[in-house]
């Protein structure tokens, strides 16, 4: 990290250090997953902006599964880097809900505080921006929720947050279903999966059967004391919860739409069956 977390302005963000690997794979997959789509978009003769905008839908899916892989297995980069692969593949399926995805994110971040730190005044304003925002789709109302109840159960788990967080998460909770009543999409709109999305699904399910959590090994971005195992079952309960919730809510479209969280779900399963031993440096 180039600054400390207590001299930034937002303490949720992590920044990424290229003196690391598995940072700098991300940025690549970025980059090329970015450019191969929008290059295959303006193959078929799309227009430039069309093209550019969904590459960078296949960038951001890539990189958001990276995000989530190492939140959910902090200890080992290698589960991130089958995320990022799984995340572009599962981008195919169908369209995504990347505000969704990025909620989700700081859900679990949040709980898991991998940062080292709740979050500030600030982080709280820009998080219940997003919240309202993930709640203008069905498919994004579970995550806008799940950021909400982050925020609350932030002061009930070790080392709690400053009462405000835990405020600021029951307020966010009110102001998800006011906006999601204004906007229409507490009303479900369930669909049955299509093709590829019931392969998807099938690995999430066989995921989800033999989730195990073991006790993180790996400190926060700020402290010297490892993960709490508790904070890290809680993070990944969360986020598979929220998945469920969007697959009943709205059927097979959830598989793309909750993209970064599937993609780290089924990675991160993989890893802790095929490759037992673990990394305890990122």
């Amino acid at each position: 990290m180039s600054k400390s977390v207590r001299q930034r302005q937002s303490v949720v963000v992590r920044l990424l250090d290229l003196n690391l690997p598995s940072n700098r794979f991300i940025l690549t997959a970025f980059i090329f997953s970015t450019a191969i789509v929008t290059g295959h978009q303006l193959v078929r003769g799309r227009p430039v902006l069309t093209g550019l905008a969904l590459g960078l839908q296949a960038g951001f899916s890539v990189f958001l599964s990276w995000a989530i892989g190492r939140e959910l297995d902090p200890d080992d980069p290698r589960s991130a880097t089958v995320a990022a692969l799984l995340g572009f593949a599962i981008f195919l399926t169908g369209p995504t809900q990347l505000g969704a995805v990025v909620a989700l994110l700081f859900a679990v971040r949040i709980v898991l505080r991998s940062t080292g730190a709740p979050p500030n005044k600030l982080d709280l304003v820009w998080l219940t921006a997003l919240g309202i925002y993930s709640a203008r789709r069905p498919g994004g109302v579970p995550a806008a929720i799940a950021l909400g109840a982050a925020l609350v159960m932030d002061g009930r788990l070790p080392a709690p947050a400053y009462r405000i967080v835990s405020t600021a998460g029951k307020a966010l909770l009110l102001l998800v279903l006011a906006a999601a009543a204004y906007f229409g999409s507490l009303t479900p709109s369930w669909s049955w999966p299509r093709g590829s999305q019931w392969i998807v699904l099938a690995f999430v399910l066989l995921a989800m059967a033999g989730w195990r959590t073991p006790t993180p090994a790996s400190t926060s971005d700020m402290g010297a004391e490892p993960l709490s195992r508790r904070r890290l079952v809680a993070a990944s309960w969360l986020g598979l919860a929220a998945g469920i919730v969007t697959l009943l809510w709205i059927g097979g479209p959830a598989i793309p739409a909750l993209v970064g969280l599937w993609a780290a779900v089924i990675a991160v399963s993989i890893h802790r069956r095929v490759w037992p031993s673990r990394l305890r440096t990122a």
